[in-house]
């Protein structure tokens, strides 16, 4: 009986550590709460070895948006399995699951009024996936989209030594409210970064060239996606790794296939797949 019951445990432990390493995408939590709720991110694991390390991709959705929509619109999770690498999407604060959005330090909304630690939150998901799943240190890379761009420039800069390489979608660097002082400014990042920007140059919803949302018109100004050029190669300590992208005639959705097959999407995005792009350009570093 208590051989029996040896065999059994072992039989349950293996199949506990099995299915922890299962590919495909799965729910976590992390220590992190908010209003007295576990903040969670999706895990999308491909087919691994044990006996290997892997790169991880960190991917940050848009404002009021979710894990689950930016796994779907981004395409990430699918270039994972082709290549072999992680992918952790968070989800930000919001209600209900709903109207998920960053603190990235300017912009926006409830996440900047109750000083939510966004920047703790990315940084436990990271270490919450390294400890649980074979990923290498040396290779984390972080992605944003619209609010979440301009929240992985603000993690880049208080958080550079956690990455390899950063890829910022249709973000902003900056922004401020028209006739008032800034309140916030970007930190220096404390060690060299490759940084890959990419914007659509008819974005009506964070203009390329700063400004006014033509969209919304709400009296907040944005930084331009050339302040975030001259920011990083200034500041960065290595200016040729600093890329731009412009899209042209590109608005502000995810450059990838889920919005491109409408059939007003110019001729020349028709099969433009942004996760494929950003990944063979990050995973160089």
């Amino acid at each position: 009986m208590k051989n029996l019951l040896v065999v059994l445990f072992a039989a349950v432990l293996c199949a506990c550590q099995s299915s922890t390493h299962t590919s495909g995408t799965h729910k976590r939590k992390t220590a992190a709460k908010f209003k007295g709720l576990s903040r969670t991110y999706l895990l999308h694991t491909p087919r691994v070895s044990e006996h290997k390390k892997y790169p991880l991709v960190v991917v940050l959705h848009g404002a009021f948006s979710t894990a689950g929509q930016m796994e779907q619109q981004s395409g990430f999770s699918k270039v994972a399995d082709e290549k072999e690498f992680y992918v952790a999407y968070p989800n930000g604060i919001g209600l209900f699951g709903k109207l998920q959005h960053w603190n990235a330090g300017h912009c926006c909304g409830k996440a900047v009024r109750d000083d939510v630690d966004d920047v703790g939150f990315i940084a436990m998901v990271m270490q919450d996936a390294m400890e649980h799943f074979p990923i290498d240190p040396e290779r984390i890379y972080l992605v944003g989209y619209s609010n979440g761009g301009m929240m992985a420039y603000r993690f880049a800069e208080e958080q550079t030594g956690k990455l390899a390489a950063l890829a910022v979608v249709s973000g902003a660097i900056n922004s401020w409210e028209e006739g008032k002082p800034r309140t916030w400014e970007p930190e220096i990042p404390s060690a060299p970064l490759p940084v890959l920007i990419m914007h659509g140059n008819a974005d009506p919803i964070i203009p390329v060239n700063g400004g006014e949302s033509p969209a919304r018109k709400n009296g907040r100004l944005y930084a331009s996606t050339q302040d975030a050029m001259d920011f990083w190669k200034t500041n960065n300590q290595q200016p040729e790794a600093v890329e731009l992208i412009l899209l042209d005639n590109w608005g502000h959705d995810w450059p990838g296939p889920f919005f491109s097959n409408r059939a007003e999407t110019p001729q020349h995005m028709k099969k433009y797949n942004a996760a494929e792009i950003i990944w063979d350009c990050l995973s160089d570093y």
